[in-house]
């Protein structure tokens, strides 16, 4: 996945969850998951809890820090 949230991406890589499981489990679209994780859509505190509680990752800071796209 191209995407802004290395560690997040990371943690869905580990167990196997693509871009067409998230959106299903975030009843968003595939392009809205795309376009959060290049960062260029926010990503909501609900999703957000969501792909935590899918992951069983405790720490929402660091699944979310966001690498900078000027970098």
């Amino acid at each position: 996945m191209d995407s802004t949230y290395p560690i997040l991406c990371r943690e869905l890589d580990k167990i196997g969850i693509n871009v067409s499981y998230l959106a299903v489990a975030l009843n968003i679209t595939e392009d809205s998951v795309r376009s959060k994780l290049r960062g260029e859509s926010p990503w909501m505190l609900s999703e957000a809890l969501s792909i935590c509680k899918i992951l069983n990752f405790d720490d929402i800071k660091l699944l979310f820090l966001q690498l900078d796209n000027n970098s």
